[in-house]
């Protein structure tokens, strides 16, 4: 199993993921221990409760990530490490508004369909060596 998920961190894959299990099943401690091996990654974690929206995901990515303007528009990389992995706990948790939808699994998916966002301005930013790993329970 971890040799898997370890295939999913490597430097040419770098896709997101979700890891889906009971409660105490040992998914972040099989997380951290396969990010332990790389030291070229830094992670960011989001513990999400029913009120979890995308302005904590845009706050911890602020807070690790530096804004640059290159020739392709403005982009969010890694502060201190090559890497950035966003590690959002317990997605599961998260309750839909009173229309039924979740802004943060649609802000998440537009992170990762599009790699990037719309900033409060209306700006497109994008995300450069960022990996979006999620837990959840069942």
């Amino acid at each position: 199993m971890n040799l898997k998920i370890s295939s999913w961190l490597d430097n040419q894959n770098r896709q997101p993921f979700i890891v889906y299990g009971p409660d105490g099943s040992g998914k972040e401690s099989l997380l951290r221990h396969c990010l332990e091996s790389d030291p070229e990654s830094q992670i960011a974690v989001l513990h999400c409760s029913a009120h979890t929206r995308s302005e904590q995901v845009l706050g911890l990515l602020q807070q690790h990530c530096v804004l640059v303007s290159s020739t392709s528009g403005r982009l969010l990389k890694p502060k201190e490490k090559s890497k950035l992995v966003l590690y959002v706990k317990s997605l599961n948790v998260v309750k839909p508004d009173k229309w039924g939808t979740c802004e943060l699994i649609a802000f998440l998916q537009q992170l990762l369909t599009y790699e990037g966002f719309y900033d409060q301005n209306l700006e497109w930013i994008s995300l450069e060596n960022v990996q979006v790993h999620i837990t959840a329970n069942h």
